[in-house]
């Protein structure tokens, strides 16, 4: 998925990466019944990540899977011209973020809410 993404936009920030997961992961979950990626999602400052994305992101720098070089800047389809605020701003009006508080884990029960239009 992260390739996936990263093939859709050379310079991909971490913060819209994880937003894009996240979403990826909901809405297949709502429509299928499981998720994407088996991931869990944890309620942070900027909205939901996956658990453990530093080690997962790592592992892939490590295997040469992924490169990921750090810019500081201010600054798909739903999303595409988002930018990492957009939807950073976006998520953060979702129910299971909003229903969670700091640390937790956002269950997959609210994938039935998301809503994209």
């Amino acid at each position: 998925m992260v390739l996936f993404f990263a093939h859709k936009n050379k310079e991909l920030l971490k913060t819209k990466l994880m937003k894009l997961l996240n979403y990826s992961d909901m809405v297949f979950y709502k429509e299928n019944g499981i998720s994407m990626s088996g991931l869990r999602y944890v309620h942070l400052p900027y909205g939901s990540v996956p658990e453990n994305f530093d080690m997962l992101l790592g592992k892939m720098v490590v295997d040469h899977v992924a490169h990921i070089e750090v810019f500081f800047d201010n600054g798909y389809e739903k999303f595409k011209n988002f930018g990492s605020v957009d939807i950073s701003n976006y998520s953060h009006k979702e129910k299971g973020y909003c229903s969670t508080k700091q640390g937790e884990i956002i269950s997959y029960i609210y994938a039935k809410d998301i809503q994209l239009n």
